[in-house]
């Protein structure tokens, strides 16, 4: 008997269930990434306590949830630059918004996976893939691209800075979970020195002008002072942390948890100065000299970044945020100028600044 063979064809209904799930991904993916039309009607200010003046609002603005590692919204002295995506497999863009003349200054497109922003006062910086490329600020012109950056996680930039680029990384070289700081020159994209310190596995290390910030786990923070010594504290925040720590003299400042709480850490002693226990639904941002957030209930609120004690609060309307699934994203941000607040849930953008004398 002659035998014959019989090719063994995958079961089908897996191959229905993967390409289900194929699908399914691309449109939460596409969800996620490019944010959806407006779930609210556009809010208005109902009351405020704060000492600050609206000077524009941009309405139908719809910029998607994204990890906040991967900044979308970013204040530049009277402007502010943010992304937007068609999608993981589709170029986002980069849009440069005026506040004096209330419009875009210029638009760029087809930039794959931006993973960070910041800017000077002449240029605008980004991290595309695994490069850094530089546009100017009033033009929108590309000035220069850096070599390339190891294929590596968690690329994140010192957002406004001085004299250079400091570029923070968490890389895995055979086995050896590392924090890397690069510093860059901001006018030529060469690189001026790279420092390394050992991490623990799968930890961040977060972008600051003035110190060094090791994320040893989802929940511990810790801090060493220089690249070649070993951490001077540890805290353990008792929940996720959900934001870069921001500095403010002599105090560290990150949320933690899914409603978020924030908390205040001394730089010198890692010992917590107080908490805050608003339900945020945004990162925090220091702007002349106080604290912001957006809380659960769509108020930006005002707070003493030394005691905690609340300084005021602009109460908006609808008072409520679409927010029990992550599904918007919430921003604040803030230069010298302007203070940046993002609704994703209604698609609006409104600035502030401190009023003329």
């Amino acid at each position: 008997m002659t035998s014959r063979f019989s090719p063994k064809w995958p079961n089908p209904f897996a191959l229905m269930f993967a390409f289900l799930a194929i699908i399914i991904y691309i449109i939460w993916d596409s969800y996620r990434v490019t944010g959806s039309s407006p779930a609210l009607p556009q809010r208005t200010a109902s009351s405020s306590s704060l000492s600050i003046q609206q000077i524009a609002s941009v309405p139908d603005l719809c910029i998607g949830l994204g990890d906040f590692r991967y900044r979308r919204i970013l204040a530049i002295d009277h402007r502010f630059a943010y992304v937007t995506y068609d999608g993981t497999w589709n170029g986002g863009t980069l849009h440069l918004f005026d506040t004096i003349r209330g419009k875009e200054s210029w638009v760029v497109g087809d930039l794959h996976s931006l993973k960070s922003m910041a800017a000077s006062q002449s240029a605008l910086y980004v991290i595309v893939n695994w490069e850094i490329r530089s546009y100017d600020l009033e033009s929108g012109d590309l000035l220069w691209q850096s070599d390339q950056l190891p294929d590596r996680t968690g690329y994140a930039m010192v957002e406004h800075p001085v004299d250079k680029l400091i570029v923070h990384s968490s890389e895995d070289l055979l086995g050896k979970w590392e924090a890397v700081i690069r510093e860059v020159d901001p006018s030529s994209g060469e690189f001026i020195s790279l420092s390394r310190i050992p991490l623990s596995e799968y930890a961040l290390i977060a972008p600051s002008a003035s110190l060094v910030y090791l994320w040893l786990s989802e929940t511990e923070l810790a801090l060493a002072p220089s690249p070649d010594t070993p951490a001077h504290w540890r805290v353990d925040t008792g929940d996720r942390i959900h934001s870069w720590p921001i500095e403010y003299k002599n105090v560290v400042l990150v949320s933690t948890g899914f409603f978020s709480r924030l908390l205040a850490i001394d730089v010198t002693s890692g010992s917590i100065i107080w908490h805050d226990n608003r339900d945020l639904i945004s990162g925090p941002t220091v702007f002349n000299g106080v604290i912001y957030a957006l809380t659960k209930d769509a108020q930006l609120v005002g707070l003493n970044p030394i005691t905690g004690n609340l300084q005021g609060s602009i109460r908006f309307l609808p008072s409520t945020t679409e927010e029990s699934t992550r599904s918007h994203l919430y921003a604040v941000s803030s230069s010298n100028d302007i203070l940046i607040v993002y609704f994703g849930d209604s698609c609006e953008m409104f600035t502030y600044k401190v009023p003329d004398a």
